[in-house]
């Protein structure tokens, strides 16, 4: 089996297949090829509004091109990160009583993504069965991430509640 992947045959296939919008990408400068990546990925919101309204539009089917969903996926993911360093630079307050400050923006921010790491576990379960889901360790780790996330959002709507 390694043998067979390892062809330059089969090789060139896998990428004629990853780079299917881009030919001759792998011959490309690679300050062009990271131009060309930030942008996309500077793109990705916008893409997936496109891809949710119309799946089947233009930009919807290039959205769903393998290369350009790394790049979304992986834009997507570094915002987020971001987005969560962003929450965790909280200034304190000077009253200790002060429990429960109202959500800011970024927190807001970071809920659409959460909710997507739960929708697509849900989808994963959905499509493998049960069984297969559990049987993976890595399912069971993205559930205790997305339970911790739940969690934290529980405990902030609690404490801003307990002040009202």
């Amino acid at each position: 089996m390694a043998f067979f992947v390892a062809q330059p045959n089969c090789q060139q296939l896998l990428a004629s297949q990853w780079y299917d919008e881009f030919p001759g990408w792998r011959r490309r400068h690679w300050a062009a090829k990271l131009i060309t990546c930030i942008f996309i990925g500077l793109l990705f919101p916008l893409l997936s509004i496109f891809y949710v309204i119309s799946p089947k539009s233009r930009y919807g089917l290039f959205i769903r091109k393998p290369f350009i969903k790394f790049i979304c996926h992986t834009s997507s993911y570094l915002t987020f990160l971001f987005l969560l360093l962003l929450a965790s630079q909280h200034i304190a307050s000077a009253d200790r009583n002060y429990q429960g400050p109202t959500p800011t923006t970024v927190e807001w921010l970071i809920l659409p993504w959460v909710l997507g790491f739960i929708w697509t576990e849900i989808k994963q379960m959905w499509d493998s069965g049960f069984k297969d889901y559990i049987d993976d360790w890595w399912n069971l780790m993205d559930f205790i991430v997305n339970s911790l996330y739940l969690a934290t959002i529980s405990l902030k709507c609690v404490a801003f509640a307990k002040v009202l």
